[in-house]
């Protein structure tokens, strides 16, 4: 070096250690001459890099899931031992919730002829972040106190987007507004199936009631004994998109009571992400069929004969297939409980049970619909029928007694002990 230069490079150096002795003289001529030599590390002059095999590039874009834990690490270099590397956040943007830049990794390379420094970038996404897209830019340059040389930036960005939940109805599903035609006692099956993309998906229901007046309203009654399990969930295959796919279930199961024959009610079924921020819907209709029940494994005609009020005989008397009637039940089988009446109008439920040689009682209690939806016991014992309303009457066969062909009038329980429930 002459002395106007303090500092020097060649293209020609390749990674690695050199020294440069270095002279310093009294060239002023005052004092005894003197010569003062040195020797000092010189090394070529090697920016900041990114470790490409271990970093992804800036094209780099990666889906992301709600609550679900995502790590991408980052790697730099310097190929001067003496320089220390640092990754940093490019401030200008930023970190978005939930992101977060691990402390840094020291390593070497080559042997330790580099200094190597790995980050990771911890990333948990959350609900309010669904839909929406994000940059990330980071920073590798050498944090020495006083750097030699250009003290060079290198940045690198990588995009992020959370994804949405999606979810659809499989085609076994019930289609939408679909009629179910079940008895009171009898088993109410539905499964639904719905896929989601990875999300985990919760199902619920609700119900609505059909009124006198045709149209369906909330209901707030209890359907007792009901149960909406999901059951297990499993991968779809084939895949039709690149991100993977499952499929959820859910059984849905009742035995509607003698309380509701005839109604009509709405089973809506939903399925939603954990965080519902995504539902989709769907809805069949339950038509509860009067006159008819289901006897239950288990149950005999006697005991279901108490559910409505009635005696084994009128039942085995009405269903004149059944067999033995004292055979317990290995299976469910539909039974005829009554007789479906429809209504000429003007009829009320005083004349309907003169009529049919029942009480009052009697008619409203086999047809509980019809009492609730009139709204009240009193209000349905004084209702004029319009034409063409179904009831179901249910004979009170061992309670009457028509003697000699004659006149038929009730039958009192004492002489008929045996026949009732």
């Amino acid at each position: 070096l002459d002395a106007s230069q303090t500092s020097a490079s060649s293209r020609f150096l390749s990674t690695g250690f050199y020294y440069a002795r270095i002279f310093a003289r009294n060239d002023i001529g005052y004092g005894p001459p003197a010569v003062f030599a040195t020797t000092a590390l010189a090394t070529p002059f090697l920016p900041v890099q990114w470790t490409d095999n271990a970093t992804d590039s800036s094209s780099s874009s990666f889906t992301l899931y709600v609550d679900g834990p995502f790590q991408k690490p980052l790697q730099a270099f310097d190929g001067d031992i003496t320089d220390q590397v640092s990754i940093l956040v490019d401030d200008a943007i930023g970190l978005p919730d939930g992101f977060e830049l691990l402390p840094p990794v020291v390593s070497g390379r080559d042997g330790g002829s580099a200094n190597v420094v790995t980050r990771t970038l911890s990333i948990l996404p959350t609900s309010s972040q669904t839909g929406r897209a994000f940059q990330v830019c980071l920073l590798a340059l050498n944090s020495n106190a006083n750097p030699l040389g250009p003290n060079i930036r290198i940045r690198r960005c990588l995009s992020f987007s959370v994804l949405h939940p999606q979810l659809r109805w499989t085609a076994d599903t019930p289609e939408e507004g679909s009629s179910l035609l079940a008895y009171p006692g009898c088993n109410v099956e539905v499964l639904v199936n719905a896929i989601s993309l990875w999300y985990s998906v919760q199902f619920r229901y609700t119900k609505l009631l059909m009124g006198f007046d045709g149209v369906f309203s909330s209901w707030n009654g209890t359907l007792t004994g009901v149960s909406f399990a999901p059951t297990s969930s499993s991968p779809v295959v084939p895949q039709l998109g690149p991100q993977p796919e499952f499929q959820h279930s859910a059984r849905f199961f009742y035995q509607p009571p003698p309380s509701l024959a005839g109604r009509k009610l709405k089973l809506c079924f939903l399925a939603s992400d954990s965080w519902n921020i995504s539902s989709i819907s769907r809805c069949v209709i339950l038509q509860l069929g009067s006159c008819k029940a289901c006897i239950r494994a288990g149950q005999t005609l006697s005991s279901l004969a108490l559910e409505y009020r009635t005696d084994w005989l009128q039942l085995w008397l009405t269903n004149p297939t059944i067999g033995n009637p004292k055979r317990i039940r290995s299976a469910i089988d539909i039974l005829s409980i009554g007789v479906p009446f429809t209504t000429r109008g003007g009829e009320t439920v005083s004349s309907l049970a003169e009529r049919f040689y029942m009480t009052p009682a009697d008619v409203l209690n086999s047809n509980a619909d019809f009492v609730s939806r009139i709204g009240s016991y009193a209000s349905a014992l004084t209702y004029v029928f319009l034409p063409n309303y179904t009831l179901c009457i249910i004979p009170p066969v061992c309670k009457l007694r028509c003697l000699d062909g004659g006149a038929c009038s009730s039958r009192p329980d004492s002489l008929n002990p045996g026949f009732v429930s």
